[in-house]
């Protein structure tokens, strides 16, 4: 059932598409929900084979779940866990999947949705609840900046599998987020796809993508879309202070994972010195590193970081991309603690160890030792079928 091209078509689908009319966050709540169902009905027909990466995932989860033992707000610190555990879920499978093209596949058709939804939106038609009305293209995601974060991974995982015809119904709907996180990802991704191509054309590329990125944003003229346009934490100078507010809050052990929003407060001098709605939108660093130290202290940012190196190293190049684009959105966002940047991520993350994975199962390999001692010193490349293969 796993291996399943039209499952894991049908998995990646309603990730992207979920979004429940008139629910409370509409699109969050939804995915979560999803997930809740799908990802144990997938992992009963999952052979889970331990490696390295699911140890140092293991161990993660488990920290977090001693820090319910110190947690604020215990309601939180549970929830936190449960969304931990349905990566951790997702990652199991997509480590076992033989063909994740159908994955992706599936996933560009849901955020297709989004991106048509996101072009009636600029025409002023609304077919869909918004968190702030008016503020610009969001698509299936209430949120335009989660939106950006959401579509930059799909186009670019797309780009480099050359689905060309879905990466193009994705491309509207992130450049209309105006997400300056996502386009400079997008940036940074589209210039290393080149730079083993066409390195001419590289440079050019990442100066025109960073210029988008860069370029004021639509101007607005309400009072209503200005008061939008603040809450959305567009000021860079706002950011700073909360960072600088999370790095005098970190401790040894943490304050309990999903307790961000409750612990913040405490430790949050410069943002309420700025006098203006920034702690009301506080609910995360903005950073994901530097809330998953807030949250889980050292000991659970050194099991993040030896996890997220563990694969790092054993990716190939469409992940790799895909993995660069959550990391760089996460530097000024939250995209590891939004369900569907979330669970791509574990999908990304389980795709690059199951590559390795099945190669040292397959009797073939393990006697010539392909793998044994070496990794590609640059980003390996994905064959004419979608395969990837190292250069």
């Amino acid at each position: 059932m796993v291996q399943s091209s039209v499952i894991q078509a049908l998995f990646g689908f309603a990730l992207a598409a979920m979004f429940w009319p008139g629910l409370a966050g509409a699109a969050e709540p939804s995915r979560w929900c999803f997930l809740a169902v799908a990802v144990p009905a997938l992992l009963f027909f999952t052979t889970i084979r331990m490696t390295r990466a699911h140890w140092l995932l293991l161990g993660l989860c488990a920290w977090s779940a001693l820090g319910l033992l110190w947690a604020p707000v215990l309601d939180d610190a549970l929830y936190g866990c449960f969304s931990l555990a349905l990566c951790a879920g997702v990652f199991a499978i997509a480590v076992e999947v033989e063909e994740p093209i159908w994955f992706y596949r599936g996933l560009g058709a849901g955020l297709a949705i989004s991106s048509g939804v996101a072009v009636l939106q600029r025409f002023g038609l609304e077919p869909v609840i918004a968190q702030f009305p008016g503020s610009g293209p969001n698509g299936l995601f209430v949120n335009p900046s989660i939106l950006g974060e959401s579509m930059v991974v799909g186009f670019v995982v797309l780009l480099a599998y050359r689905e060309w015809w879905l990466a193009a119904a994705v491309l509207p709907g992130l450049l209309m987020s105006q997400q300056r996180s996502s386009l400079i990802a997008l940036a940074c991704c589209v210039t290393a796809m080149l730079w083993f191509k066409k390195r001419w054309l590289a440079p050019v590329m990442f100066l025109l993508l960073l210029a988008a990125a860069l370029a004021p944003k639509t101007m607005v003229q309400t009072e209503g879309l200005i008061a939008a346009k603040n809450l959305m934490f567009e000021s860079l100078a706002q950011r700073v202070d909360i960072w600088r507010d999370t790095i005098s809050g970190l401790t040894i052990f943490g304050h309990g994972i999903g307790n961000f929003y409750a612990a913040f407060p405490y430790y949050a001098a410069r943002v309420a010195a700025e006098g203006g709605p920034s702690w009301v939108i506080a609910t995360h660093a903005h950073n994901d590193i530097l809330e998953i130290a807030f949250e889980l202290g050292v000991i659970g940012l050194v099991l993040t970081l030896a996890l997220a190196w563990c694969i790092w190293r054993q990716a190939q190049a469409p992940e790799r991309y895909g993995l660069a684009a959550v990391a760089i959105t996460g530097l000024a966002g939250f995209p590891l603690h939004m369900p569907f940047t979330a669970a791509v991520a574990a999908y990304l993350a389980g795709v690059a160890v199951g590559a390795r994975h099945r190669l040292c199962r397959d009797p073939l390999h393990s006697r010539l030792r392909l793998y044994e001692g070496r990794q590609s010193t640059d980003l390996e490349r994905p064959a004419m079928g979608g395969t990837a293969v190292p250069v």
